[in-house]
């Protein structure tokens, strides 16, 4: 029982992980863009 209970709680914190690494990529990636599209209209 304390081994499936440890098993979730790594899958639970791989999750956490992935969904932040996730939400960086697509913030540095706004921000790539935003910078872009200014140059673009300077």
């Amino acid at each position: 029982m304390d081994f499936i209970k440890r098993k979730n709680f790594d899958i639970d914190l791989f999750i956490i992980i992935i969904g932040f690494l996730l939400v960086e990529f697509i913030f540095i990636l706004a921000i790539y863009l935003q910078i872009r599209c200014y140059r673009i209209l300077q």
